[in-house]
């Protein structure tokens, strides 16, 4: 922020991913007040604000204008700033829009998929796997498929490259690229399930897959027969 020309600059990434909306109007009534209140000692008039918390996030801390002709600016701290700012990077970034680039990759896996549930040994092998193992595969999967598309895509920032060397925080952008691609592989899993979900509704019969896996099968818990004894 600059009294002198009455400039001031909101980093809305900053901000955080959650309501962010309150906090930007926030950030800009404090932003606002500054001014008013530094006004008077770059030559200017203006009423002198009483409240220095209102409007911008408490844990922010202000910071007077340095000897190189900084500025007043409003800072948080070192561990929960950054981890707010990944996750307003990763919000700006949109990660559920990803399944629009990848809706080829969608619908290839879809047909997989519905060519899968049709399989005796699919069905089985999901039945044999314990639950741990079905959780270690479908992480794996995603992790695989997020390093596919960082490493094809060349989006990892490397410490040589042009952006460590104009001083960005590499590690940051990095974090949020991560972020960024776990959350809309995500979601487009999650898609991908309750397609393969309506699928199995409509072409998956009770009584075929209570052959193939030997043992009584249905999709509400309740309808089970209960147990001998």
């Amino acid at each position: 922020m600059d009294a002198a020309d009455g400039v001031a600059l909101v980093s809305v990434p900053a901000l955080g991913a959650l309501r962010l909306y309150r906090r930007t109007r926030q950030a800009i009534v404090r932003l606002v007040g500054e001014l008013v209140e530094e006004a008077p000692r770059a030559g200017r008039r203006g009423p002198r604000s009483h409240d220095r918390r209102a409007g911008l996030a408490r844990a922010a801390r202000r910071i007077a204008p340095g000897d190189q002709g900084a500025g007043v600016r409003f800072v948080a701290s070192a561990v929960w700033g950054r981890v707010r700012l990944v996750a307003g990077m990763v919000r700006a970034n949109r990660p559920w829009r990803l399944m629009l680039g990848l809706s080829s990759s969608l619908a290839a896996a879809l047909a997989t998929s519905a060519f899968g549930l049709t399989q005796d040994t699919v069905w089985q092998l999901a039945d044999a796997l314990t639950p741990w193992r079905l959780a270690v595969a479908a992480l794996g999967s995603i992790a695989t498929l997020v390093v596919w598309m960082i490493v094809d895509h060349e989006l990892w920032e490397r410490r040589s490259g042009p952006a460590a060397r104009g001083g960005q925080p590499i590690g940051l952008y990095n974090a949020a690229t991560v972020a960024t691609l776990t959350l809309g592989v995500v979601c487009l899993y999650g898609a991908l399930l309750v397609l393969n979900f309506l699928a199995a509704e409509v072409f998956v019969v009770d009584e075929v897959l209570r052959e193939t896996l030997r043992h009584p099968v249905a999709a509400d818990a309740d309808e089970l027969p209960a147990a001998p004894g």
